[in-house]
């Protein structure tokens, strides 16, 4: 007999639980079930069978599934078990439940250097990606935002190989017999032992930093290249409104303005920011440092400027903030935003300020990875130059260990941290020690698909 759940979602159908309940009574050993994934029905003929359900019919599972495109597979029900761990090579940072901090472990992952390898993987990341064993990790924003379901986590946008969408930085050396020392950015689950490093957007350390300073530096050095100077034009002499200035995106923006002779403004959320400021950049007089906890910051640009405003803002605020810096901007000036709140909350923004010719741009450093190379290639190069010029620098930053994940997103999230926030992976001279990293991580079954065959792999007993 068997139990099909056809042409709706398995997991709104019921039939799983139904059919769980049912086996557990006496005389039901003969019931199968089929569960598939189309929204449209399909015709299970069981005299005359597809290859598909043939499949299934050899196989005699319990439990059955079949996907959209009408392939056969089967289902596996893995309890949660947080005291059940092995000892791990590779593994990456997960949360058994969205917005619960107390939820975040570490899983054991698949060894990047041999999936690597892979020819199906290989032509599908055509020759973009690099393993990377990972020294630290950074976090940003956005990461806090996925864990708090602020963020929709749409791991389906992400590459096959990606398995957590937490992490886009790091710094670490490539996983092959160059060593080379790296850091750069990836279009997700850098908060892991390794990572698949976008090729493009991958710089070498330079001579004096370390593992540290490196992973400070790539996506918000990336961030600001991108808004301010491919999105926003900012040129020689411009003015700018710097949002959330003792930030890690916000210390960058100063610098590359400033290497730029531009006239800074900018804002900050506490007296120790202020100060902070006021020490790191002292060409900012204290007359054009606002406070993001209010909209006070419009009247001193609009008093500093004599009413014109600034030729660009790159804004993180939200609300009436926001709305407070786009009366900011002067006439034919450019508003970049870079923060995601409004925009996932589909906020509405007035059209008035487009009457002085002021475009708005929406600046998600998440879009180059599906842009053309070409947009790549000219970030890589803007902080590639900038480092060669001195703009880019490391900037401070809190370094927490690999089994404090939770504290650094709290800490994350309470936004007052100047600086970066990094995860510590392995020490510096790992390499040197030649002890591999072991890290306690949840078991996980990996399967591996081959041009002719089809092996599974388990990684532990």
């Amino acid at each position: 007999l068997y139990l099909v759940s056809n042409g709706t979602e398995s997991e709104d159908s019921g039939l799983l639980g139904l059919f769980r309940c049912m086996r557990k009574e006496p005389y039901t050993s003969h019931m199968r079930c089929i569960i598939t994934s189309s929204k449209k029905q399909i015709l299970f003929n069981f005299s005359n069978p597809s290859p598909a359900l043939a499949e299934i019919l050899a196989h005699d599972l319990a439990i059955n599934a079949m996907d959209e495109a009408g392939r056969p597979g089967f289902y596996v029900q893995t309890p949660i078990n947080a005291s059940r761990t092995v000892s791990a090579e590779n593994a990456f940072v997960g949360m058994h439940l969205v917005g619960d901090f107390t939820t975040f472990h570490w899983i054991q992952g698949t060894d990047l250097r041999r999936l690597s390898l892979a020819p199906a993987l290989t032509q599908e990341m055509g020759g973009r990606f690099l393993p990377v064993d990972v020294h630290y990790a950074a976090l940003n924003f956005k990461d806090v935002m996925m864990a708090t379901g602020n963020l929709p986590l749409e791991m389906h946008d992400l590459p096959h190989h990606v398995e957590s969408a937490f992490g886009i930085e790091f710094s670490g050396t490539t996983a092959d017999a160059g060593q080379r020392r790296v850091f750069g950015l990836s279009e997700g689950q850098a908060l892991a032992t390794q990572v698949f490093a976008t090729a493009d957007l991958l710089w070498d350390i330079p001579h004096g930093w370390s593992f540290e300073d490196a992973a400070t530096v790539a996506a918000v050095y990336s961030t600001v290249y991108y808004a301010l100077i491919m999105k926003g034009g900012l040129s020689r002499g411009d003015s700018v409104l710097i949002h959330a200035g003792a930030g890690g995106v916000g210390q960058a923006a100063i610098r590359v303005a400033q290497s730029l002779d531009c006239v800074v403004f900018t804002t900050v959320g506490t007296k120790a920011k202020m100060a902070f400021i006021r020490k790191e950049f002292p060409e900012i007089p204290e007359s054009r440092i606002g406070s993001t906890r209010d909209t006070d910051f419009e009247m001193m640009v609009l008093s500093e400027t004599g009413g014109r405003g600034v030729d660009v803002v790159l804004n993180s605020l939200t609300g009436e903030k926001l709305q407070a810096g786009l009366r900011c901007v002067a006439r034919h000036g450019r508003f970049l935003e870079i923060g995601k709140v409004d925009l996932v909350s589909n906020k509405q923004l007035g059209m008035a300020p487009l009457l002085n010719d002021v475009s708005i741009h929406g600046v998600m450093l998440d879009s180059v990875w599906d842009s053309r190379p070409e947009t790549r290639a000219e970030v890589g190069k803007l902080v590639q130059d900038g480092i060669e010029a001195g703009v880019v620098v490391p900037l401070p930053r809190r370094v927490f260990q690999k089994d404090q994940v939770e504290p650094a997103f709290r800490i994350m999230g309470q936004g007052t941290h100047i600086g970066k926030i990094l995860i510590q992976m392995r020490n510096d001279d790992v390499e040197k020690q030649q002890q591999a990293l072991k890290i306690c991580a949840a078991p996980r079954i990996y399967f591996r698909s081959e041009e002719h065959t089809s092996e599974l792999q388990s990684h532990h007993d």
